[in-house]
């Protein structure tokens, strides 16, 4: 049935260009269909193109559609199981993080009144199921629009090239898509290990049991006293507690971006405190955003240069989550561009600072306003530009260190992250302690970090290990006991890593109880 459907499918470029030759490749990966498309520029100016159109088809009408899998761009991103009647609404105030801007762009492919689906979706029939997604990750943010019409359902799956220009006599490549029919778990099977065979990944690590310290129970703040509470808490516990890292989470420096000017809350500086956490028995591990700052740091004072520029501004704004993103200094974010070889060399030194210190894990966080940005200091695309800078990143850290990804587009990290976060935050601290609306607030994101992880955890241990975020064992979240229980039972059931949110120092001894006999079993 694959093969009479895409034999009349559509392929093309937009915007369309009559002095371009292009060739449609076909390969066969365990005897499943790899589509890719190669372009050349024949004539003697450049082309601006928006999109490739890898494939473009109709299912017939006779396969009725019971659900389609809409997963959004980035791992914080809903990603939920819709009927067909619905489409991908554009978060217009809050949230516009979490959706590829271009991808609801006509000059770029979008069909009006679609579902989107960003790197992947799952199409569910009566009796069959329909797998579309990139196994090649690298220079393309790729996207599965789907559509109920009156003669069947439309496909079209485009790659975006970000409106960049094709030099006269230049060759360029999509992405490899990969388009399969049969039983839906042997299909998000086949597409991983492709993904494997594709983005050349030799090995994925075992998970870990790791402590984070203190995003969870302090907000964005971590002191030398709030450190110590913990190391000295665990000391004294009947039973070493199993774990492998204890993380210095966010909030060591006052502003993102001043990284080395932590000695206001930790006076003594990190040696002591790594140096405790290995003769526990443990590794070190800590929390950065290499390339969002603050506009209050020293960094944004001195090397204005280095920012990646706004379309209506001098700099680019990269919070994108709510209209209050640019009330103060402190809510603000703007983006280091990581194509510029400057930034690059500013950031070897942070990392290897931390890396000498003794640092193990890396916690790379708030990736995804680089992908939001138009332009970079070089002609890159959004995937190729957050790519390059965390091919960087690793290459400095090294396989001796180890990557956990935060928030940014989960298909740029395949191949370089070791741990990527697969959900939303399990919790929200800021409220925490307030009645009625913790769980309001707690409830609604811890349910959704466990949608979200339960739908993509097809990749976890085949293409990364994923991380489902902080396992919770206090009492005052206001998180129902039967969401944490389905957690912890999830978690070990699909041999994930396990992180603990809460604080050892100030639990009560039966969550305290509760915790060790969970890390130790």
């Amino acid at each position: 049935m694959l093969n009479k459907i895409l034999s009349g499918s559509n392929f093309r470029l937009i915007p369309d260009n009559k002095t371009i030759e292009i060739d449609r490749i076909e390969e066969k990966f365990k005897l499943n269909t790899i589509f890719s498309l190669r372009v050349r520029n024949t004539s003697n100016k450049p082309i601006i193109i928006n999109s490739f159109v890898v494939t473009e088809f109709l299912l017939p009408e006779d396969l009725i559609v019971k659900s389609v899998l809409e997963n959004n761009w980035l791992q914080c991103s809903q990603i939920s199981y819709k009927s067909l009647d619905n489409s991908t609404i554009k978060n217009k105030e809050f949230l516009q993080r979490d959706q590829n801007p271009n991808s609801f762009k006509k000059e770029y492919g979008y069909v009006n009144g679609s579902i989107i689906s960003e790197w992947f979706t799952s199409i569910n029939f009566q009796k069959d199921n329909l797998f579309v997604g990139a196994v090649t990750t690298k220079d393309q943010f790729t996207q599965i629009y789907i559509k109920k019409e009156d003669v069947g359902t439309f496909v079209r799956v485009t790659c975006q090239f970000d409106g960049l220009s094709l030099k006269p006599g230049q060759v360029i490549k999509s992405e490899k898509i990969f388009i399969r029919f049969g039983a839906e778990n042997e299909n998000k099977m086949i597409f991983s290990k492709a993904l494997v065979h594709y983005m050349n990944i030799k090995k994925v690590e075992d998970p870990i049991r790791a402590m984070c310290c203190s995003y969870y129970w302090e907000g964005n703040k971590i002191t030398d006293r709030i450190i110590n509470n913990e190391l000295d808490t665990i000391e004294n516990l009947p039973n070493k507690i199993n774990l492998d890292y204890i993380q210095l989470d966010a909030g060591y420096t006052s502003y993102f971006g001043d990284w080395l000017s932590y000695k206001d809350r930790f006076p003594n500086g990190f040696e002591k405190i790594i140096e405790r956490i290995n003769n526990l028995g443990y590794q070190a591990g800590i929390w950065i955003s290499p390339f969002s700052i603050n506009p209050g740091t020293k960094l944004h004072d001195h090397h204005k240069s280095w920012l990646l520029k706004g379309e209506h501004k001098e700099h680019f704004e990269g919070r994108w989550t709510s209209p209050f993103d640019n009330i103060s200094n402190i809510t603000d974010l703007e983006v280091l561009d990581p194509t510029k070889d400057e930034v690059k060399e500013y950031l070897k030194n942070v990392l290897l600072h931390f890396k000498n210190l003794g640092f193990k894990l890396f916690k790379i966080d708030f990736l995804y306003p680089v992908c939001l940005a138009d332009r970079y200091s070089k002609p890159v695309t959004k995937a190729q530009a957050l790519r390059e800078g965390l091919e960087f990143i690793r290459e400095i850290l090294g396989d001796d260190c180890k990557i956990l990804t935060g928030i940014t587009q989960l298909s740029s990290v395949v191949g370089i992250a070791d741990y990527v976060r697969t959900g939303i935050d399990s919790l929200n601290p800021y409220v925490t302690n307030i009645p009625f609306i913790n769980n309001i607030v707690n409830e609604y994101m811890f349910e959704n970090n466990l949608n979200e992880n339960e739908l993509r955890s097809f990749l976890n241990g085949v293409v990364w290990r994923a991380d489902p975020d902080v396992l919770i064992f206090r009492d005052e979240t206001g998180v129902v006991e039967k969401l944490i229980k389905r957690q912890k039972k999830f978690i070990k059931e699909n041999n994930m890593s396990m992180w603990i949110g809460d604080s050892i120092y100030k639990m009560d001894e039966n969550n305290k109880k509760k915790l060790i006999k969970y890390f130790n079993e």
